[in-house]
Formats: C-alpha cells, sequence, structure tokens
C-alpha cells in the first residue's frame, strides 16, 4: 500500500506537469519510483525461472567445471534475483533499491529475466514498453485492495511452465483525484 500510493503521488504530478491522461513510453526515465516498482517485481518473482535451453558451442571449463561442447544449459534466473551475497535482503521487496542517491532509476546487470547478451529475448523492448504502460495506465487511474478479510496471497507463486500467483481476489477502484483528467 505505501508503494502503490508513493507510484501514484508520482503519477498524478507527472501527469499534471504534462497535461496527459495517460503516462507514455518516453516517460518511463521520468517516473523513477515506477520503474523501480516494476524493476522490483521482476527481480521479486520472475515468471520464469529458467532461461531457454542453450547449446555450449565449445568445451567450456566454468568455475573448475568442464561443460562438454553441445551440452544443453540452462540459466537458473532465480538463484541470480535471490543470491543473498549480491542483493543482502533478496527476500524483502524493496523497489527502493533501484534508485540511486541522486533519485535517478539505477540499472543493474544482475536483473537480467529476458536474458543477457547475444541470446537476450527479442521481445525485451516490447515486453518492457507494454509491462510500463499498462502498470503505469492503470496505477494512474486505478488503486488496488485486497477484499476485507480476505488473506494476503502467497508471494511465493504457483510453480508449472512460468511461475503463476495463486488464485486471489482484488478489488480495483476507481480514483477520486481527476488534476489530471
Amino acid at each position: 500500500p505505501d508503494w502503490q500510493a508513493s507510484v501514484q503521488k508520482e503519477l498524478d504530478q507527472h501527469l499534471k506537469d504534462t497535461g496527459r491522461d495517460l503516462p507514455a513510453i518516453e516517460d518511463k526515465n521520468k517516473l523513477v519510483k515506477t520503474s523501480a516498482f516494476l524493476t522490483e517485481v521482476m527481480r521479486f518473482r520472475c515468471t520464469d525461472p529458467l532461461t531457454v535451453p542453450h547449446t555450449c558451442t565449445n568445451d567450456t571449463m566454468l568455475q573448475g567445471h568442464r561443460i562438454p561442447k553441445n551440452a544443453t544449459l540452462c540459466v537458473n534466473l532465480r538463484s541470480i534475483m535471490m543470491d543473498e551475497s549480491y542483493w543482502g535482503d533478496p527476500f524483502v521487496f524493496r523497489p527502493d533499491r533501484f534508485i540511486a542517491d541522486d533519485g535517478t532509476l539505477k540499472k543493474d546487470e544482475r536483473v537480467i529475466i529476458f536474458g543477457k547478451g547475444k541470446r537476450v529475448c527479442a521481445g525485451e523492448a516490447l515486453g518492457r514498453m507494454s509491462t510500463f504502460l499498462l502498470f503505469a495506465g492503470l496505477t494512474a487511474h486505478l488503486s488496488f485492495f485486497l477484499p476485507p478479510g480476505d488473506p494476503v496471497p502467497d508471494t511465493e507463486g504457483v510453480t508449472g511452465f512460468t511461475l503463476g500467483p495463486p488464485p486471489f481476489r482484488i478489488i480495483a477502484k476507481r480514483r477520486n483525484h481527476s488534476s489530471h483528467c
């Protein structure tokens, strides 16, 4: 709830300043809290715990382990996103870890949910753009709550081909701010 209010305040001010009803993709770097929140969501519960399979093109040594040519490899993204030696407190949802001291968005090379290098997902830009626009647009105009008496859903997720949420109910309530719409 605190982060929802913080993101909504940022969106309200930005939309008021720009005179627009909805955020645009060019606003992404200006909406630091919104972008940091989304980055933390992707880090905290990446939907694909493993990358797509890759094939080793040469006999390789990695940290003392021999990986033969033509071996099939998958990167354990969940392990990277939850590495305590890197993140310190990976099991704490903390979007401010992606906000630099000067208030700008901090990029982190460890958030590789779309892969890395020449094998990065071809849809990364589209995925990030559409997620930002959908989240920012909905959050600018709606507040989200659990129904009274409903438990907080388990954030561990339901494992299948991808990681998804368990069934839960939510209330989406139109915000009465009208300062920018």
